[in-house]
């Protein structure tokens, strides 16, 4: 449980932050940041997608073969790409503005600043993980807290120094890519440069596969669902702005049984006892936001709960489903575990075109129904869990 607390910090603290990030910016800049919120949500995806093939992918090969370099290949590689393509998105903020249907030409400069924030956390995501695997989980803690408090007031200064949104994003973003870099030399030891691109991506290509196409969806039904309305809208943005940090914290579930599988020191039964308790502490929490946050923003009632109960049944089958793709995909079989993940996402994506509001929850929990059974089958067809809680095989 420690270990499983330890990572789901990190993750609490970034997400906290970027919460903190909507309110500073609602509070001293603009008070329409909810709608841009939701306007960027599918590229805060990103990250995930990222870590995937130049953190997590990487970090489990060195745990199975002790290839330190290819670590830092990747680490190299990763930032290089994520720089390209967040570049290219800051070159194109206007086309994507439209393509979500978003009435926010205007406010293109905050919508900037979101997506170089979000390129932040992906760095910080790289950095994070190589801390994980090698069990420096309280260093990890440390970066976290320590980069993401600097950010918070170096936007808050910013914004109170400055009455020009360009000069506040300016001196954010310079001053906190210097102190990235500063941590990346301080990451960073002697390598022999590899490029395995393919083994990197093998080990983690159900989160590659999952992420990308959840990306997809969420580009579709979000710009669909702004057409239906500022009253849907915004019970949407609410209702994500109040569960994001708990789906960003559940994926610390995925994370801990990644690790504690490569390093063969898994259980079942107590990972799971763990997962619950973190998952119980999760859904608790979303109460507690929906009344903190409520008088803010005040939403439709009725469309939010709509769309929180969706949420909710989709936290209780999550540590599940999730644990046993992870044991499949690492001991089992990458490309059916894959082959599977794909149908799972494909059906995602399909029913989030439904035209409806409702469509992106909708086609979230049909998706994690299909991956809750389908998993559940495979994974008792060739294994059983023993008194003990040992995966063995049948």
């Amino acid at each position: 449980m420690k270990q499983l607390i330890r990572i789901s910090f990190d993750t609490l603290v970034n997400s906290v932050f970027f919460i903190l990030f909507c309110i500073v910016l609602t509070v001293l800049v603009d008070d329409n940041i909810l709608s841009i919120f939701t306007l960027t949500y599918p590229i805060q995806l990103l990250p995930s997608i990222l870590k995937t093939v130049f953190a997590t992918g990487p970090n489990i090969l060195k745990e199975k073969h002790g290839r330190d370099d290819d670590v830092f290949s990747a680490l190299t590689v990763g930032i290089i790409i994520t720089v390209l393509i967040f570049f290219i998105l800051l070159l194109n903020i206007d086309n994507y503005i439209n393509f979500m249907n978003g009435n926010y030409i205007d406010k293109k400069e905050l919508v900037s600043f979101f997506i170089i924030e979000i390129f932040f956390q992906t760095i910080l995501g790289y950095i994070l993980t190589i801390f994980y695997y090698k069990s420096d989980n309280e260093l990890a803690n440390k970066v976290s807290l320590s980069f993401n408090l600097i950010n918070l007031i170096v936007i808050i200064l910013a914004a109170l120094i400055f009455d020009n949104n360009i000069l506040i994003i300016l001196t954010t973003t310079i001053l906190m890519s210097v102190y990235l870099i500063i941590l990346l030399f301080k990451v960073y030891k002697k390598f022999i440069f590899k490029f395995n691109i393919l083994e990197w991506i093998k080990y983690d290509l159900v989160s590659l596969v999952d992420d990308s196409l959840l990306l997809v969806g969420y580009l579709f039904s979000l710009s669909s669902a702004m057409i239906y309305g500022e009253q849907y809208s915004a019970a949407l943005a609410f209702s994500s702005l109040i569960t994001d940090i708990q789906w960003d914290i559940s994926y610390s579930i995925s994370t801990v049984a990644k690790i504690n599988i490569s390093k063969k020191k898994f259980n079942y039964k107590e990972h799971l006892k763990n997962s619950y308790k973190l998952i119980a502490i999760l859904i608790l929490s979303i109460f507690v936001m929906f009344i903190i946050a409520y008088p803010i923003y005040k939403p439709d009632l009725l469309i939010t709960f709509s769309y929180l109960i969706f949420h909710i049944i989709d936290f209780i089958i999550y540590p599940v489903y999730r644990t046993k793709t992870c044991y499949l995909q690492l001991e089992y079989s990458i490309i059916k575990t894959n082959i599977n993940n794909l149908i799972n996402k494909v059906i995602r994506v399909l029913l989030s075109l439904l035209v409806t509001p409702y469509a992106t929850v909708i086609a979230q929990l049909c998706s994690s129904l299909y991956q809750y059974f389908s998993m559940n089958i495979l994974f008792l067809k060739h294994y059983k869990i023993n008194n003990k809680g040992n995966v063995i095989n049948r």
